[in-house]
């Protein structure tokens, strides 16, 4: 794709919620989430009252995507009430056999609403046509992290307006070959959560395949709800290693912009 002079906004609207703005797209990457149990941050209530009405940026998304099932990235009932007061062009959902997930995706096939599931076979590389202009390409990995052993998550490459996004959610980062395709695909921006960037093997990731233009580490807690330190893991991530990728920066708080370089 040819790159062109309109604007990308990107703005983190809480955890690994992102909100891509491409000319006249709107795109909605984890945002409609609660956190349930986890120590995260929810979608502040002030954007869902936005959501349900006026016109604002939040309106009619034409895209609502999720990289995988957990309430602090996808909350079923969110979405069910931003479709209730918003017009939406597309859905891609996770295809995981919880009960919430599950019931969700037929509904919404039952009601012939526009939606795709996302491939959950691990390492399976994907491309949806989102738009003419606008690419998604998707990998299932395992999710990061012990205590998640049997979930998976997936990555998110957008491409659109000449520029290439990745969003790594909770992807996990042990296996460095999953990644070994994004080598052929020039990546202007990732956003990876802290233990990805702060590990070893997530460093192996990131410079051998990679190999981003600027790193941005999401999915940072406010300091009050931070149980699991991450926002410490952040910072020694970026002491450690921060100077390999000139620009990198936490995103530690709501409605971070994002800068494309």
């Amino acid at each position: 794709m040819e790159a062109t002079e309109k604007p990308i906004e990107i703005t983190v609207a809480a955890n690994a919620g992102v909100m891509i703005r491409a000319g006249n797209t709107v795109i909605l990457a984890d945002v409609l989430e609660d956190a349930g149990p986890y120590p995260f941050d929810r979608l502040p209530d002030s954007v869902l009252s936005q959501m349900a009405e006026g016109e604002n940026p939040w309106r009619n998304a034409q895209y609502l995507i999720f990289t995988h099932e957990h309430p602090d990235h996808f909350a079923p009932d969110l979405v069910r009430r931003y479709l209730s007061r918003n017009t939406v062009r597309r859905l891609v959902l996770p295809n995981r056999p919880d009960k919430e997930n599950q019931a969700l995706l037929s509904e919404l096939r039952e009601s012939r609403a526009p939606v795709w599931a996302l491939p959950d076979e691990i390492g399976k590389r994907h491309t949806f046509v989102l738009q003419k202009d606008i690419l998604l390409h998707t990998a299932c990995t395992p999710h990061t992290g012990s205590m998640f052993e049997n979930a998976s998550c997936n990555l998110l490459l957008f491409s659109l307006l000449g520029r290439n996004i990745l969003l790594l959610s909770d992807c996990d980062d042990r296996n460095p070959q999953v990644y070994q395709w994004l080598k052929e695909i020039p990546i202007d921006l990732v956003l990876l959560n802290p233990f990805f960037f702060a590990s070893a093997s997530g460093q192996q990731c990131l410079k051998r395949f990679i190999q981003p233009k600027k790193a941005v580490i999401y999915h940072v807690p406010a300091e009050s709800i931070d149980k699991m330190k991450v926002r410490s893991v952040a910072r020694q991530g970026l002491a450690r290693f921060g100077a390999d990728y000139p620009g990198a920066v936490m995103a530690d708080r709501p409605f971070f912009p994002v800068e494309l370089t």
